[in-house]
């Protein structure tokens, strides 16, 4: 996609034909019609009167529901409730109660976001060219519970704080356990699988393939790649055929203060954002009680 208007590709109804084997799949130009002809309409009860068009060289029909975020939905809602929700720390089970909207309906809609999103910051980075070093890291979470914990990679700008990707990887619970406990790991193990022990190093090379790409469209001889001290990045250097002759790798104690003199802030600050603001990585350090009597007042019985 050229450096154009995002506004108005979003703005016209049909940008290009829907059929991934025709030329006007990659169609780049929306104030140009000539590649289709209108092809009657259909109603529908949740937006009324849907033109419909065909394509003039495959013969593909489509409509321009084919290209709204609410394709094939019965029921439009407003997004901006869900978004504002999805930011705020607030879990699908509060934005339900708040919105009136099922479980289903809020997990479709949120599901839809992230594909736009996703198509969004993918033409977004392909509007400019980086020319700065950049910042990896990895936080770990968890899904499900503390048995199926994870570590989501981060490759930031370490000037703009650009998130350029993310990668995840599945690790093994970890550190004390009682041996019920260590039991139960095992069960679950059995029946789910047993994550790699080398699931950061698979998970930092994919970033680092991918930064790679980034650097060749762009036509960057070299780039500066800033990590903490862990081990496996650069292991996961040494598995991206080309990567040492387009990266040069600086590595920095994770120990250091982490405030705005410290050379990794960039993707520490995405990390402290992402744990304030996604229900999914909030922790108790961050998110706790800090005073008795608020305690009280917040209470729902009050």
């Amino acid at each position: 996609m050229s450096q154009r208007s995002l506004h108005s590709y979003l703005d016209s109804p049909v940008p290009h034909c829907t059929n991934p084997r025709c030329p006007f799949f990659h169609h780049d130009n929306p104030d140009d019609s000539s590649w289709r002809r209108d092809f009657g309409s259909y109603e529908t009860k949740a937006f009324g009167t849907v033109p419909r068009f065909q394509c003039k060289l495959c013969g593909k029909t489509f409509s321009t529901q084919s290209f709204s975020l609410d394709y094939w939905v019965h029921k439009p809602v407003d997004y901006l409730p869900l978004i504002i929700s999805l930011v705020s720390t607030s879990g699908q089970g509060n934005m339900s109660r708040f919105t009136s909207l099922r479980y289903e309906v809020i997990q479709n809609r949120c599901e839809r976001l992230c594909r736009l999103f996703l198509s969004l910051h993918a033409h977004l980075r392909s509007l400019f060219t980086p020319e700065e070093p950049f910042a990896l890291d990895g936080f770990e979470s968890f899904s499900r519970s503390h048995y199926f914990p994870n570590n989501i990679n981060l490759l930031v700008g370490a000037d703009s704080e650009f998130i350029y990707g993310m990668s995840f990887s599945q690790l093994r619970r970890k550190g004390r356990m009682s041996e019920k406990q260590k039991l139960h790991r095992e069960v679950l193990e059995a029946r789910f699988g047993k994550a790699r022990a080398n699931e950061v190093e698979m998970g930092t090379a994919s970033l680092i393939n991918d930064l790679c790409t980034l650097l060749r469209s762009n036509k960057i001889e070299t780039a500066v790649l800033r990590t903490d001290e862990h081990k496996a990045y650069p292991r996961a250097l040494k598995r991206v055929e080309g990567s040492e002759e387009l990266i040069t790798h600086e590595q920095y104690s994770s120990r250091a203060p982490r405030g705005m003199h410290n050379t990794l802030f960039s993707v520490n600050y995405v990390d402290r954002q992402v744990r304030k603001d996604q229900a999914n990585h909030v922790r108790e350090s961050v998110q706790f009680a800090r005073c008795p009597a608020a305690m009280i007042r917040t209470s729902p019985i009050q």
